[in-house]
């Protein structure tokens, strides 16, 4: 997903790019909607989803988009793999789970391994990087408390009615914010290859993921769902070096290891406490 949009973000402003996304993927799953009963939302749930899950998904897509502006694929997708910790502490502030001492130690550790490939690459970073980094990590909060907020919706109703309405609102308040702010064209101008990753990033690599991030959220805790955030930074190196001409700093190979380690170790004290 980082490399994708960090190569579209080259060739297209956040709002068009966020507007288009949302959509893509709200078409993509309109089909299999179609095949079921009409979802019945409570009203009360109605306007809390649209809050929670509409707000997020305008949110995550047009402000990961600006981020992937400033800053690398990998340094990205190595921020967002923070969710879990992040989840952790909000559903603990929620009283959903219990701080130890394990579980404080596993989120520090993932702290320490962003700080170091920030602290690092903040000498030589180009202008605006530290900025993206640190829109990035608002974005990775937003994930948090949109997975604690939202997985009662998720057991409530049937996951893919309730990713339909998040995707359709999420692009409805965009596309009437692009309108009255005129922040880009509406219609993108992109190359062959920017259309081929900008249609993938709405349909195979947006909506399905999301569908099956959400039937997830529906039958486990959220934090162990966002714990496979975590081998997302491994292939945002790779790809990104390979596809974007991207050279992660030596210090980023000690910082995912540290952030890899602390998800691992966050998961099996969440384990241990049951």
């Amino acid at each position: 997903m980082a490399v994708g949009t960090r190569y579209v973000m080259a060739e297209i402003e956040p709002a068009t790019f966020a507007i288009w996304r949302t959509g893509l993927s709200f078409l993509t799953l309109l089909p299999a909607l179609m095949t079921l009963d009409r979802p019945r939302f409570h009203l009360r749930d109605a306007v809390m989803m649209g809050m929670f899950g509409g707000g997020f998904f305008a949110f995550f897509n047009i402000a990961f988009a600006a981020a992937l502006q400033y800053t690398t694929a990998a340094m990205g997708a190595l921020i967002l793999a923070l969710a879990p910790t992040f989840t952790l502490f909000v559903a603990a502030a929620r009283g959903q789970e219990s701080f130890t001492l394990s579980k404080l130690s596993a989120a520090a550790l993932s702290f320490l391994g962003v700080g170091i490939v920030v602290a690092d690459g903040s000498q030589n970073a180009a202008e605006g990087s530290l900025f993206g980094n640190f829109l990035l990590l608002g974005v990775t909060l937003s994930v948090a408390f949109f997975n604690v907020f939202s997985k009662p919706f998720f057991q409530r109703y049937a996951p893919l009615h309730v990713s339909v309405y998040y995707m359709g609102l999420g692009c409805l308040i965009l596309t009437l914010a692009n309108f009255m702010l005129n922040w880009a064209p509406t219609v993108p101008v992109l190359s062959d290859t920017g259309w081929w990753y900008l249609v993938y990033l709405g349909t195979v690599g947006g909506a399905l993921p999301a569908l099956l991030f959400h039937w997830a959220l529906s039958r486990m805790e959220a934090s162990r769902v966002t714990v496979t955030l975590g081998l997302a930074p491994v292939s945002a190196a790779i790809l990104g070096a390979v596809l974007l001409g991207e050279t992660p700093p030596w210090s980023y190979g000690v910082g995912l290891l540290a952030v890899v380690a602390g998800v691992s170790f966050s998961s099996k004290a969440r384990h241990a406490t049951r």
